[in-house]
């Protein structure tokens, strides 16, 4: 466990997520990922078994993926389907949402929910708004699901 915070008598737990952790996010029915934007070139290996759970994406480090476009590496080289849209980091962005939403459709129960945030953790006043609307969020999709609206 990275850290947890107490708020409205509901406990928040962030981990550093590891194979062996699968069995307890199981347990689990809100996951939010951070996923380093700037490594769009990289593999990441996902686990198929955690079907029944609300996501949330945050596109993280959306500052050192600008760095990266402006340093001149070239997205297209490592996506081919980026095509020939503009290389730099809003469109960037705009493309992984995209294909993030399109992958979640896919392969997703279609009673999934899946939120996306990009951020950059070092504007540490966005990430508070950020987390406050996951938060509420989250909220929602309990009270949904409970049939409480």
């Amino acid at each position: 466990m990275a850290g947890a915070s107490n708020e409205a008598e509901c406990d928040w737990y962030i981990y550093d997520l590891a194979p062996n952790l699968t069995s307890l996010l199981r347990q689990r029915n809100t996951i939010i990922f951070l996923a380093p934007i700037p490594c769009f070139d990289e593999q990441l290996a996902e686990d198929r078994n955690l079907s029944q759970t609300t996501l949330v994406l945050f596109m993280n480090k959306c500052d050192l993926l600008e760095k990266k476009i402006k340093s001149g590496v070239s997205v297209k080289k490592s996506l081919l389907s980026f095509g020939d849209r503009p290389n730099d980091a809003a469109s960037v962005t705009k493309y992984l949402k995209t294909k993030f939403k399109e992958i979640s459709q896919q392969c997703s129960p279609p009673s999934r929910t899946l939120y996306i945030f990009p951020t950059s953790v070092t504007d540490t006043q966005a990430t508070g708004i950020t987390l406050q609307t996951v938060r509420d969020g989250i909220l929602r999709e309990h009270l949904r699901h409970s049939n409480f609206v």
